[in-house]
């Protein structure tokens, strides 16, 4: 039987693929120089290669480089291939296994699944020109002292460095260079995280100088924010004298002083009567006196459709509005119709309507029951 294997051999120097009919093809993969830093190799560039089965199809590479070295016809080339593969498959069936000769082993594992390993003394690579893997240590940048033995002493001899052409190249410390470049990462991160804890202590010695703000009831997030600008509180100096307010007549509807309290140059106010819910003593109105006529100002309000019922206490009330020019509409109405009606006060912002005035709530009863069945079933009784 006539190896193959040579001529399989030499075609994978020139070609990425050799295929064998009938039995499948060998490819290569081309690498480029390599450094292995942790074996310390420098591997030239060369070419992995690899078995597959499924190639099967005569390209007619093989047997033309066989027809071209044997001198023999093309068909005859293909029947020493079909013999070949016939004896591969022979071997393979019997010793699970084939090998090509500076090519590689062809085999079956454990699963009976075809595989192939690489002869790993020859390079493919046309590119490696022939180098092989060489020991790359790293380069000691200082001179150690060489020791000379001489009758019997050992005298320390410092090696005197080479001088290098201008022309060649610096060589470079492959190995320093990255130990160099981490150390100059680590202390960059070093940096920043001391910057960061140093931040967060500032800023914890900054908020117990500042917690009154934080205790007050109108805390906001941004009270937390260092950078803002602190707004101081301004105060201002009290006079003696208290604020003097002034109340045309036509609007005041605050309880006056008594002729007695005349002689007061001021008095406290409040708009709520004492028996009022809202009354409250602490929150009075200063004012001044100017020697007011009158006891009191009215609540009621002046105008056409209004009446000061002099001597009258008690009210037959028809309605209150919101709106004043309902209510002179209302007592409009009243008019026409016979009644006496009247706006006497402003109740809460409402315009109340008197429909009648009583000097007693007797003589208000009498009236009452018969303006609800001829006029107004909700009239009620106020005591103004």
């Amino acid at each position: 039987m006539l190896d193959l294997s040579p001529h399989i051999n030499s075609l994978l120097f020139s070609h990425d693929c050799v295929v064998v009919a009938g039995l499948g093809g060998f490819v290569s993969n081309p690498h480029s120089a390599e450094l292995n830093k942790t074996k310390l190799r420098l591997t030239p560039p060369y070419k992995e290669i690899g078995f597959n089965s499924r190639l099967t199809k005569n390209d007619g590479l093989l047997a033309k480089e066989i027809e071209d070295k044997l001198n023999i016809s093309y068909p005859e080339a293909n029947s020493l291939i079909e013999e070949f593969v016939s004896n591969v498959r022979k071997s393979l069936v019997e010793s699970n296994q084939f090998e090509f000769k500076d090519v590689g082993l062809l085999y079956y594992d454990m699963s009976r699944n075809l595989r192939f390993r690489q002869n790993g003394t020859v390079n493919f690579s046309l590119n490696s020109f022939g180098l092989s893997s060489v020991s790359a240590f790293p380069i000691k940048s200082k001179s150690e002292p060489i020791t000379k033995q001489a009758e019997g002493t050992v005298t320390p001899i410092l090696a005197v460095p080479e001088t290098k052409p201008e022309e060649e190249r610096e060589v470079i410390n492959i190995a320093e260079a990255e130990v160099r470049e981490k150390r100059s990462a680590i202390n960059w991160k070093q940096i920043s995280v001391a910057s960061a804890c140093l931040l967060i202590l500032l800023y914890a010695i900054w908020i117990p100088t500042h917690m009154d703000s934080l205790k007050d009831d109108d805390f906001q997030v941004s009270d937390l924010n260092p950078f803002k600008e602190t707004v101081c509180n301004s105060y201002e100096l009290r006079l003696d004298l208290p604020e003097v307010i002034s109340i045309p007549k036509e609007e005041n509807i605050l309880k006056l002083p008594s002729k007695d309290l005349l002689d007061l140059e001021y008095y406290n106010v409040s708009f709520f009567d004492e028996n009022d819910e809202n009354f409250d003593p602490s929150k009075l109105i200063t004012i001044k006196l100017r020697n007011f006529p009158a006891e009191a100002a009215t609540t009621r309000v002046v105008g056409s459709y209004t009446a000061s019922y002099p001597g009258m206490k008690y009210y037959i009330i028809g309605g209150c509005f919101s709106l004043e020019s309902n209510a002179v509409h209302y007592v409009q109405k009243l008019r026409n119709e016979g009644y006496d009606a009247a706006i006497v006060d402003i109740y809460k912002g409402l315009f109340r309507v008197a429909i009648n005035a009583y000097e007693s709530k007797e003589e208000a009863l009498l009236d009452l029951d018969p303006i609800r069945q001829k006029l107004l079933e909700g009239a009620w009784i106020a005591k103004i």
